[in-house]
């Protein structure tokens, strides 16, 4: 399985360079509750801190449960949501349908049981600083910059992706073309 997530950055931070720092799954905290194990991928949960680093508070874990387990979610966090990817769980007691998000109330206490098979994720954090836009990969406080992200990535495109705003990874060749756009 694989689950791709895009988080949204506080303002100061929207036109920070692109990064990527690999942390291997053994440098994340590992929780245990009943037959369940959180791997605490970014932020602080259950009293523990990932090594993942982000400029605003946040809350991202997977849970996968060997066993049947009954997880409290951190309160501290004050925006939280369950992303249920298979199995059976339930929240203060509510069945969740699979590949369903509930986010939760901020300041309620939460308890997410798991039956043995059950995979989620548990994402969240502080608010951020305005509200932001998207559209298809573009994320921003700003709907003219999401304009100008679109026109930047079709120009690049024409371009062959040479000396423009957008770069593919080297060894990479495909283009994806922006939704509504012809191929």
């Amino acid at each position: 399985h694989g689950i791709q997530t895009w988080v949204a950055l506080p303002m100061p931070y929207e036109e920070s360079e692109p990064a990527f720092v690999h942390h291997p799954a053994s440098t994340l905290p590992k929780i245990t509750r009943g037959g369940a194990v959180i791997t605490l991928i970014a932020g602080q949960g259950w009293a523990e801190t990932s090594p993942v680093r982000f400029p605003h508070p946040i809350l991202y874990a997977a849970i996968e449960a060997e066993g049947p387990a009954a997880i409290e979610l951190p309160s501290e966090t004050e925006e939280r949501a369950i992303y249920l990817i298979e199995g059976t769980a339930s929240l203060n007691g509510r069945a969740i349908d699979p590949l369903t998000m509930v986010v939760l109330t901020p300041d309620t206490p939460a308890v997410l049981t798991v039956d043995a098979g059950t995979r989620a994720m548990v994402c969240g954090g502080a608010p951020l600083d305005a509200p932001r836009f998207m559209d298809w990969n573009f994320v921003s406080s700003s709907k003219a910059r999401i304009e100008q992200a679109k026109a930047d990535w079709r120009a690049s495109a024409m371009n062959g992706w040479i000396g423009t705003p957008f770069a593919l990874p080297p060894g990479e060749d495909e283009h994806i073309p922006l939704p509504g756009d012809p191929d």
